[in-house]
């Protein structure tokens, strides 16, 4: 499972997530786990399905006829539902996969966000303004410096995370990346949107997480 932390605000959206991808418990790989969607103005993220996320990718990258994601809210829970149909009967069953959408709004000059869940089949489920923490913990998130305070919130979701039974954990390595979208008003050019993207925080295991994706390959 993903740590994924956002914080959606009207004038600016702020993301980070970690890199690893386990499988029953054991270092898989690394990716990305935030994808833009420039002709959009915005960014897709999830946790839960890899595979079902890159399946929607495909489709939005690929065969979506749609202005921005707005319109594409229209096709998006029919879509998802049928792609996770697809995915293998086990993965169903036991892989619960959420997918949100962060866009600027042109019409109404601000951000805003979609979830689309499997556990609610993937209705429409418009995101409030504020932070949102995957997965919980004991703390507030203060925001006063981006990345790094997002990256210490997440430092401490691990300690938390490491300290459960392996079934009930969300398993959080590699590197963390952040993710910033923001509105910019120059005074001698049209406004537009920025994206900024950036490494946050390394975990000192990583070599070791890397060696055993690799041992796990080889294997």
């Amino acid at each position: 499972m993903t740590a994924l932390n956002f914080m959606l605000m009207e004038e600016a959206v702020y993301v980070v997530a970690d890199t690893m991808v386990t499988e029953q418990s054991d270092p898989l790989f690394f990716t990305t786990k935030v994808f833009p969607v420039p002709h959009w103005n915005g960014l897709i993220c999830g946790r839960g399905s890899l595979g079902l996320m890159i399946d929607w990718l495909g489709r939005v990258y690929g065969h979506m006829l749609a202005r921005d994601f707005i319109e594409a809210d229209q096709f998006a829970p029919d879509t998802l539902r049928q792609l996770f149909l697809d995915r293998p009967i086990q993965e169903q069953a036991e892989c619960t996969t959420s997918i949100y959408h962060l866009a600027y709004h042109p019409d109404e000059q601000r951000f805003i966000g979609f979830a689309y869940r499997s556990t609610d089949g993937f209705v429409s489920e418009p995101l409030d303004y504020g932070f949102h923490q995957k997965p919980g913990i004991s703390i507030k998130m203060k925001m006063e410096s981006f990345p790094d305070d997002f990256a210490a919130f997440m430092q401490q979701q691990r300690l938390e995370q490491d300290l459960l039974p392996s079934d009930d954990r969300c398993f959080i390595g590699g590197q963390i990346i952040s993710w910033m979208m923001r509105r910019i008003n120059p005074t001698d050019a049209p406004s537009h949107i920025e994206t900024v993207i950036a490494p946050a925080f390394q975990w000192d295991d990583y070599e070791e997480s890397y060696q055993a994706c690799c041992d796990r390959l080889h294997g």
